[in-house]
């Protein structure tokens, strides 16, 4: 039946087909048939291609680069590639053929306007302030819709529009009120309309506001939709009455995905634009409302309602392979295209039998990876790893040449382009904007939409209907912050919401939760006082996680027992439940839990990289590959999967395999030194020692880098160090102060390592300053010799404050105990990073005990550097002179 695609959307007149009965006003929008019938409906398209081709033509000998960003939510590489390899999605084969493809990592929480402005904003939820699908109204009194304007940082369309870059912007999530970005913006709030008809658009919907009548003209109502149309999602669809729900719901998508790309045609066909940003739900929805019935069939799934409904969501990936290629026609071959997806979707035997009924429970059908997909003048071919949302607003600013925020969290990936350029950097993006209003009825109908897709449940009452808001958004924001590693911030904001709601149990065990993950001495008397008032199955993880600590492994393992038993398979919890278990002795039981996980959620490869990790623990390298080659399979871009492979097929004696292991992990991690050292001996030992001598770097030298806290003790390594000779890369920016008396020596092109690391090219051979901030932003192409200062975080802390202008009394009185946990949190997750980062080698140096005994110290130093490659001859008196111990003033006593 989808192979007949071309006849359902061809031309029919109007006193034939119903789907033209409320547009008979407008007949003159169909005045010839669609010049590719096969790839989307000719009603939709003809007068694109009659009236604006001048127009197209003249967009496609523009020198300017052009970029068509498209957002296909919920698209995951578990239906496309079986759809690829069949054929049936030749535009989208079209597109990968010519460019790079990937998985793209999802955030927390998976909740699609939160993870679509991070994508436009390269931040996190917490930090760009869009945190639910509904918010209270500014003026307080109701709760509405979620508005664009909420955001607390710009989008990529924003900051370029300020550097002359037009832009249109059709349907993204949030996106109300319309504004200017130089081309159209139509809002997501275009497709709302009622039952029966389509309803006027809310103002601010279209921007220009002139064009408004235009783009209203443009949408397509459900009740256009035809058995005809229809027959492709639903072959028996003739046989199917108004009364199914889920052909009711299908029809609204697809009028809704309709309109969208009848919008972005005309944006694209009738403007001047430089950048054309436009997202679908639309393939969301028809999981969430079909993606049970998909084949194979689930076991509650009856065979009459599997026969009926096992086609939609295949049909609705055709569907968007069809607006895709006229897209890309649109587009033409000078313009990059970005597709991509906020996250997958569960499939096969990951599927859930029933969603969770608390807010947002529908997320809980979404998997962590969604597609990347990129193709362009400027870009390279082949598969990509390793990104996440995060990545893609670096991505498109540096496309156009436009500055990074320091505050992104991602990365830029400057292995899609073919030629590298260098880029430069602000502090951030922030912005100002006020909301428009709508009216009570219209915001009743966006929210029943909502709610009827489960995403939300409000309270008749507004007042209860705000507070839900408030406690949810609140929730969202913790999540988030765990997310971004931000402990100390989301147990302080956890803790705050559960005392503000004292009475749901979600946010108790969320808090719970924190205090496990940071280890507070609260934990055990909140786990009583909480499970006690919320007996639930999350009280018998917690117990279980408190029978560990306290040394009672087989005491844990009923409780664990009981928690599988009731929640079923849920990957997190089995694998965080087998790692902690067997982290206390009980690695059988470890064993067999990780062993279900991974046949139960067999696209994650969380659980058999814990099994390889555990069988090398224990020393049995057969186990060790198969499951490490298993996590590999389902995620590629694994280097600790890898490096498992390498070392354990070396320890069967598979030179052949080791070697090839080997070469991916160096491929993956180029300064991964330790990997290096092996494969040349591997090399060696076969008699290829030209080949092995052929792998060192071309700079033997490593960087060498002094890191810590801020007032940890690196200005006096620095000292200490150039005291011998060594010659520091640093600038004039930051002169001496009372602070610093002898100087900070530090260079301002640090700060913008995030960005631009460039700069490592002009420190060759000198020592850098790098503190705790920037130092996780090195590279990995190269590698260093790192000292890290250390210094107890409680004279760190101090010493901040003091250097802030702060009295000291007045710091010991009121000492910011939360702000040196979390710096302890952040430290020990970078040292663990380093540790694995494979191309550091690092001294960890104690500040008292360089200025209590500075000889040992000046000793180890010179010991480390040499070890590392660094051969000189070595002043050790002008490395003591440099301490001065009088600078030592911070200190707690």
């Amino acid at each position: 039946m989808l192979e007949d695609w071309s006849l359902v959307f061809c031309p029919i007149p109007p006193s034939i087909s119903p789907i033209f009965a409320s547009c008979t006003k407008n007949q003159n929008r169909f005045p010839i048939p669609c010049l590719r019938r096969d790839l989307w409906p000719c009603w939709l398209l003809e007068r694109l291609e009659s009236e604006h081709g001048g127009k197209q033509s003249k967009r496609r000998k523009r020198m300017k680069n052009k970029l068509l960003v498209i957002g296909w939510d919920a698209a995951d590489w578990s239906v496309l590639n079986p759809l690829l390899q069949s054929g049936k999605m030749p535009a989208l084969a079209r597109l990968m053929s010519g460019g790079f493809h990937g998985k793209l990592a999802s955030l927390q929480p998976m909740l699609s306007p939160l993870l679509w402005t991070s994508i436009a904003t390269g931040v996190r939820p917490h930090q760009h302030g869009v945190l639910n699908f509904v918010e209270v109204d500014p003026q307080g009194d109701s709760v509405r819709a979620v508005r664009g304007s909420s955001r607390k940082v710009k989008t990529y369309w924003e900051i370029l529009y300020e550097r002359g870059v037009k832009s249109n912007v059709i349907g993204w999530w949030p996106s109300h009120p319309a504004g200017n970005s130089g081309g159209v913006q139509v809002s997501n709030f275009y497709n709302r309309s009622g039952d029966v008809e389509l309803d006027p658009l809310l103002e601010g919907t279209v921007f220009p506001p002139k064009k408004s009548d235009e783009y209203a003209s443009l949408r397509v109502h459900a009740t256009e939709m035809t058995s005809r149309i229809l027959a492709p999602f639903f072959p028996h669809a003739d046989t199917l009455d108004g009364s199914d729900g889920l052909l009711s719901s299908c029809a609204k998508i697809i009028a809704d995905a309709s309109s969208i790309q009848a919008a972005v045609t005309e944006a694209m066909a009738t403007t001047e634009w430089d950048v054309t940003s436009v997202y679908w739900d639309a393939l969301d929805h028809f999981k969430h409302v079909a993606m049970k019935y998909h084949p194979p069939r689930a076991k509650d799934v009856s065979e009459e309602d599997f026969k009926k409904y096992s086609g939609v969501v295949e049909a609705g990936y055709r569907f968007h392979d069809m607006m895709l290629d006229r897209l890309l026609d649109l587009a033409g071959d000078d313009c990059h295209v970005l597709l991509l997806s906020d996250h997958g979707f569960t499939t096969g035997e990951e599927r859930l039998s029933n969603t969770p009924d608390i807010p947002g429970g529908p997320a809980a059908e979404h998997h962590p990876f969604g597609i990347l997909v990129g193709k362009g003048p400027e870009w390279k071919t082949g598969e990509v790893y390793g990104h996440s949302l995060l990545d893609i607003c670096p991505a498109i600013l540096h496309l156009f040449r436009a500055p990074l925020a320091e505050n992104f969290e991602g990365r830029l990936p400057r292995e899609w382009w073919k030629h590298p350029y260098s880029s430069k950097s602000v502090a951030s993006y922030p912005i100002e904007s006020e909301a428009l209003a709508g009216s009570s009825q219209d915001e009743r109908r966006l929210l029943s939409d909502l709610q009827a897709l489960g995403y939300i449940s409000l309270p008749d009452d507004d007042a209860l209907a705000k507070r839900a808001v408030e406690g949810d958004s609140r929730y969202n924001k913790v999540t988030s912050l765990l997310d971004g590693r931000l402990l100390q911030s989301a147990e302080n904001e956890s803790e705050r919401l559960f005392m503000d709601f004292p009475n749901e149990s979600r946010f108790a065990y969320q808090y719970l939760g924190i205090l496990l993950m940071t280890n507070d001495v609260r934990f055990s008397s909140e786990l009583t006082r909480i499970s006690a008032r919320f007996p639930s199955i999350s009280a018998q993880y917690f117990h279980g996680m408190e029978a560990l600590r306290s040394g009672f492994p087989g005491k844990a393992v009923q409780y664990f027992n009981e928690v599988l038993v009731n929640v079923g398979s849920q990957p997190n919890i089995e694998v965080s439940i087998a790692k902690a278990l067997h982290s206390s002795g009980a690695t059988n039981e470890a064993i067999e839990i990780l062993k279900k996980a991974s046949e139960a959620h067999s696209r994650l490869p969380f659980a058999p990289l814990a099994l390889a990790v555990i069988y090398d623990q224990i020393g049995d390298s057969s186990k060790v590959i198969i499951y490490a080659i298993t996590a590999i399979e389902r995620t590629f871009y694994l280097p600790e999967a890898h490096a498992l492979v390498a070392k354990n097929s070396l320890n069967l004696g598979d030179v052949e395999s080791a070697e090839a292991a080997y070469r991916l992990l160096l491929h993956m991690r180029p300064s991964d030194e330790v990997s290096r050292k092996a494969l040349q001996q591997i090399l060696k030992d076969s008699g290829r020692s030209e080949e092995a001598n052929s792998l060192h770097r071309e700079e033997q030298s490593p960087q060498i880098i002094v890191t810590g806290w801020p007032r940890s003790g690196s200005s006096m390594m620095m000292l200490m160090l150039e005291a011998t000779g060594l010659e520091l890369f640093r600038d004039t920016h930051r002169e001496a102060d009372d602070s610093n008396p002898y100087g900070y020596f530090e260079h301002e092109a640090i700060t913008r390592t995030h960005v631009d690391a460039s700069w490592l090219d002009l420190a060759k051979g000198k020592v850098a300053k790098v503190l705790h901030p920037q130092f996780r932003q090195l590279p990995g192409d190269r590698s260093y010799l790192v000292i890290w200062m250390d210094r107890p975080l409680t004279e760190v802390v101090l010493s901040q404050e003091v250097m802030l202008g702060k009295e000291k009394e007045t710091v010991m009185n009121h000492f910011p105990f939360g702000k040196a946990m979390q710096m302890q949190v952040e430290m020990d997750a970078t040292l663990s990073w380093a540790e694995s980062a494979g191309n550091m080698q690092m001294l960890r140096v104690s500040h008292n005990h360089c200025l209590l005994h500075t000889k040992e110290v000046v000793q180890s130093v010179v010991d480390f550097l040499e070890k590392g490659g660094v051969h000189r001859t070595w002043n050790f008196e002008a490395m003591e002179n440099a301490v001065d111990s009088a600078l030592y003033r911070s200190r707690l006593t």
